[in-house]
């Protein structure tokens, strides 16, 4: 693939509905204090306001990098009485407790450091009170008791996960339906791969990939939110999933898979990450491969800083293409073509060369028996100066070069060393494809003796 990966999911935000009664967040000099309305419908009719230190930054809990809240538990509240959640997109916590007024937490402050906080807002409607509070970042989170307190520690999804995947199903809501055909929405189409890819979560999570989408529901999201939650996540792939179409003559029998890249990365990964993803999901879809274009002037790629591609699932002008986009099957390969499971087996093997020519014979050789393979990569030195390194295929610098490395860190000489890949589905990533081609480099040389 060609680009290090790492992977949740977009939670649903809480909306609480009848006479809600708002904090405003206040920061003066680094202390949190938050604007208390009065609680009676005649004191809120008279807008009478009294100011309360909600949130205290106390020395319980001041010294730390700001990645841990503590709530005092009041007898008979225990850790189950709370709702916690995280939107990744708009990287808000919400904390509600039921069967409480809004002066629970005005007699048990939350206590804290705001370093990662932006805003925080408090929220009740007579029989529940609870916090809004957007971060700096995306974080997930954690809670446990500890001396009657809740504790919620804020996690960094890299301390999680290996690799992290953002994967946007484009559109969405009734102020963008995308793509409107024969009165089916582009944004409904994408948004159901985007859920058959939510249900891969907790496989990938066992990998050591966290998977974050960006939308699960019929809802609209800013494009810049979608770009930021990437950005924020230092994702190592972000895709996002639309659909094509066109008007005129040809529109009709156009088909095909097409995908979006960054010719701006210089790195030339969005350009790599693009073509992967146009081989993988138009062979799974059994549909025609349109390539790779360049996308620039599309605001997504434009403003990502991660590795991007925009697939353009299909064309939904094509009345057959639209057909099978409409079906669930069809929905459910697209999903694996993104993000299907595991199962790249890498093959390594090292022997003693004499020369340039018995080593090209011998990866001539390896080529040949391992033709169904989808990588031969390679690494062989001939004395100090000379050395040759093979990627076949994979992004520039992430198998050829690792498997040198293995060899000179044992200081090796006249040794080929050869890597088969046998591409299971899974995008790896940079890292994860460097640390495969090193981990079977090094079992080879190992063998070898």
């Amino acid at each position: 693939m060609g680009t290090r990966y790492r992977l949740g999911i977009l939670f649903s935000i809480l909306a609480l509905t009848m006479g809600i009664v708002v904090f405003l967040f206040l920061i003066s000099n680094g202390t949190i204090g938050l604007e208390t309305y009065a609680q009676s419908k005649q004191e809120m009719t008279q807008v009478d306001t009294a100011i309360t230190d909600v949130f205290d930054e106390s020395e319980e809990v001041a010294n730390t990098d700001g990645t841990l809240f503590m709530i005092p538990l009041a007898e008979g509240v225990d850790e189950e009485d709370f709702d916690i959640s995280m939107s990744y997109i708009t990287e808000t916590m919400y904390i509600t407790l039921e069967g409480m007024d809004d002066t629970y937490f005005v007699n048990h402050s939350m206590k804290g450091a705001s370093t990662h906080i932006d805003d925080l807002i408090f929220v009740g409607n007579g029989n529940t009170c609870g916090y809004e509070i957007t971060f700096d970042s995306v974080y997930e989170f954690e809670t446990y008791v500890e001396d009657d307190n809740l504790c919620i520690s804020l996690v960094d999804p890299h301390d999680l996960y290996d690799y992290i995947v953002v994967v946007d199903p484009g559109h969405g809501g009734s102020d963008s339906p995308g793509t409107v055909w024969n009165g089916v929405n582009e944004a409904d189409l994408v948004l159901a791969i985007g859920q058959y890819v939510s249900t891969y979560k907790e496989e990938l999570a066992e990998q050591g990939i966290g998977l974050y989408v960006t939308r699960t529901e019929d809802v609209y999201t800013y494009l810049s939110d979608r770009a930021k939650m990437a950005n924020d996540l230092a994702a190592d792939l972000f895709i996002s999933i639309h659909c094509n179409a066109l008007e005129g003559a040809g529109s009709a029998s156009t088909s095909g898979v097409e995908v979006l890249y960054s010719e701006s990365d210089e790195s030339g990964l969005s350009k790599a990450l693009a073509q992967l993803c146009a081989s993988q999901v138009s062979s799974v879809l059994g549909a025609r491969n349109r390539g790779t274009v360049k996308g620039d002037e599309i605001y997504i790629i434009r403003t990502a800083e991660v590795p991007v591609a925009l697939i353009e699932m299909g064309f939904m002008s094509n009345q057959k293409e639209l057909s099978l986009l409409q079906s669930s099957s069809y929905q459910k390969k697209a999903a694996e073509g993104i993000y299907k499971d595991r199962g790249s087996k890498f093959l390594g093997f090292a022997e003693a060369i004499q020369d340039e020519e018995q080593a090209k014979a011998r990866i001539a050789w390896y080529k040949k028996k391992y033709h169904d393979a989808r990588h031969v990569c390679y690494a062989y030195r001939l004395g100090p100066n000379l050395w040759r390194t093979k990627d076949d295929g994979e992004p520039h610098g992430t198998a050829g070069a690792p498997i040198l490395r293995s060899i000179d860190a044992r200081g090796l000489d006249n040794i080929l060393v050869v890597v088969v890949r046998y591409f299971g589905g899974t995008l790896l990533g940079t890292g994860g494809l460097m640390v495969a081609y090193r981990e079977a480099s090094k079992a080879a040389l190992e063998n070898y003796g």
